[in-house]
């Protein structure tokens, strides 16, 4: 049997181009925009592209 995952996978990083928003780049993911995280104020926010 094969379990289909039909969620949003997403990710947030700092605003700055860094470490991490290479890694997502590399893995298909890509930019959504700016939203605002309860802990870490405004962040970018990423999606997985499928």
């Amino acid at each position: 049997m094969k379990t289909i995952y039909r969620g949003r996978v997403t990710a947030r990083t700092l605003m700055e181009e860094n470490a991490s928003t290479k890694v997502l780049k590399k893995n298909s993911y890509e930019f959504v925009g700016v939203v605002i995280d309860p802990e870490d104020g405004e962040v970018w926010e990423w999606k997985f592209k499928n």
